[in-house]
């Protein structure tokens, strides 16, 4: 009779503490946000890479979309930077765009999109519509 008794206790305790730890915790859940960055520079010679010389472009439009089609966008200011924002973890691979400000006449020198697997920013370079003529350069040949 003792034993059943102590077994009765027993599994009424473990009950009880089963119950208390399957309780939910009042601890709040961490929230993740996801930024990326764009920078947009006017390619002034023309050579396809990001020159100190190279100035900031104000007004492009830079977006971020991630692998589960989160997203969002900016307008680049004037020291040519742009982000994108949102409340949520980013699944990679994020695709990083930016176009150039519109009705002014600038051309994407490097590409318009680009996917990155880490990180979370990207230089665009823009030509100027006044200096970029309407065929890509091509070197010159001697003869």
């Amino acid at each position: 009779m003792k034993r059943l008794l102590l077994m009765i206790s027993s599994l009424l305790f473990l009950s009880a503490a089963c119950s208390f730890l399957a309780q939910e915790t009042s601890t709040p859940a961490i929230k993740v946000d996801s930024f990326y960055f764009g920078r947009a520079y006017l390619d002034t010679n023309r050579n396809g890479k990001l020159d100190p010389e190279d100035p900031p472009l104000e007004g492009a439009i830079f977006t971020a979309t991630d692998a589960r089609g989160l997203g969002s966008g900016g307008i680049t200011d004037g020291k040519g930077h742009a982000m994108a924002w949102w409340p949520a973890e980013s699944r990679y691979p994020v695709k990083l765009r930016m176009k150039p400000p519109k009705g002014k006449g600038y051309t994407n020198i490097t590409p318009e999109e680009v996917q990155i697997s880490t990180g979370g920013s990207a230089d665009f370079l823009f030509g100027d519509p006044v200096l970029t003529p309407s065929e890509p350069l091509s070197p010159t040949s001697s003869e």
